[in-house]
């Protein structure tokens, strides 16, 4: 394992061959350690009335979409389910599919 750490940031990089229990494990405790940090950031926001995000989107119109819209999604989704949704929004980008909604082969939830 090797440490990453700089002004911004403290990580961990974990080899790409571990032990697949032991990957279960690190998932367990970062899923752990993830709705820890938003109960934290829940419990701050409303205390203090203030809006944080760590994502900041910026539109071709110059306008950006900040911290109350995203504060708002993250009522109601967990990072990783943003993060899967910000993962479709990049594909549909990266990967424009020009058929008509109805002509698209539907996807279960």
């Amino acid at each position: 394992m090797t440490e990453l750490d700089d002004e911004e940031t403290f990580g961990a990089v974990i080899p790409e061959k571990v032990d697949d229990n032991l990957m279960e494990r690190i998932e367990a405790c970062y899923d752990e350690l993830m709705s820890f940090h938003q109960a934290l950031f829940e419990a701050e926001a409303e205390t203090a009335g203030e809006h944080a995000a760590g994502v900041l989107l910026n539109l071709a119109s110059g306008d950006t979409v900040g911290p109350v819209l995203l504060g708002r999604v993250m009522q109601v989704a967990t990072p990783q389910e943003l993060g899967e949704m910000v993962n479709a929004i990049v594909d549909a980008v990266e990967n424009p599919d020009n058929r008509l909604l109805c002509h698209r082969p539907r996807v279960a939830p």
